[in-house]
């Protein structure tokens, strides 16, 4: 008897898998889901591009996606209350960061204690009197207070060549030396110089010698104002440019130094109306809390 053979062959299962028709129907609150989501990753991509974003790994590129699509629901939903408001968001080059990761980068500051009439002045939520200068109150004119009256509703130094363009910190926390610096700079132009960018790398790395504090994390526009007080003036940009971070003392000999301070100091009544007056005879610094979704994502 021949043996037996037996053949042994892969058993190919298929399996189907029939779907009721009805199930591949939208919904239309479905169809209005995906073709946002398509709009806004057109969005992100063009955002990407005008702001030279690239990501490492696809895993990324969706964390930051998300982050991106959180902050623009916010800009566009504060627009559409832009008038009550009084202000409008947009999105920027921050638009991909968490609010916790841009106060980490951009935002890190201790401030000196501003003494009697400090803090911060308050914003629509507080004592804010909406498009209305009182004219009855007292501004500092020549060492003394007097009473102001007719105030204009609106005054832009800019429209008087005096307030050189705004700059970018990068990634140094340093907001104090720069509003020092452009004080400066605007004070120099009203009394009758040349409008002409000041140094704020000189401020990073001279005004203070402690190895222990981050000029980048911490600071106060005022300490940075009587420094300058001190030493008659700053050094051009030009001079002694900006890199970001801090770096030694060394200010180029024989530099001329521009924007001489005779004084420093605060707004007696903490209040916008206070500072509108204040602004209209000199640079002021301010200080502006910027714990919150919204500066993040303010545009001047």
């Amino acid at each position: 008897m021949a043996p037996l053979i037996r053949s042994t062959f892969p058993l190919l299962v298929i399996l189907f898998i029939v779907t009721p028709c009805t199930a591949l129907s939208t919904s239309p609150g479905a169809a209005s889901g995906a073709s946002h989501d398509l709009a806004m990753l057109d969005r992100f991509h063009r955002w990407m591009s005008k702001n030279g974003r690239a990501y490492p790994s696809a895993a990324e590129k969706l964390h930051r996606f998300e982050v991106y699509r959180r902050n623009v629901d916010f800009i566009d939903a504060s627009n559409r209350d832009a008038e009550r408001l009084g202000y409008e968001l947009g999105e920027n080059e921050f638009t991909d960061l968490t609010n916790k990761e841009f106060m980490a980068r951009y935002a890190g500051g201790v401030y000196s204690d501003p003494g009697v009439g400090g803090g911060l002045i308050t914003t629509l939520a507080g004592d804010v009197t909406e498009g209305v200068v009182s004219s009855e109150i007292l501004i500092h004119d020549d060492g003394n207070l007097t009473i102001a009256s007719d105030l204009p509703r609106q005054f832009d130094w800019r429209e008087h060549g005096v307030v050189t363009p705004a700059k970018q910190q990068g990634k140094c926390g340093c907001c104090w030396a720069f509003s020092a610096a452009a004080t400066v700079e605007s004070l120099h132009k009203i009394k009758g110089g040349e409008l002409v960018d000041l140094s704020v790398q000189e401020l990073l790395d001279c005004v203070s010698a402690d190895p222990f504090r981050s000029p980048c994390k911490s600071g106060s526009p005022d300490g940075a104002l009587n420094w300058i007080k001190s030493k008659g003036g700053l050094v051009t940009a030009a001079k002694y440019p900006y890199v970001a971070a801090r770096g030694k003392c060394t200010t180029p000999a024989g530099a001329r130094r521009i924007g001489k301070v005779t004084g420093v100091r605060f707004v007696e009544l903490m209040s916008e109306p206070a500072l509108a007056v204040a602004v209209l005879q000199t640079p002021v610094a301010v200080r502006i809390d910027a714990s919150g979704a919204v500066i993040q994502k303010y545009i001047p």
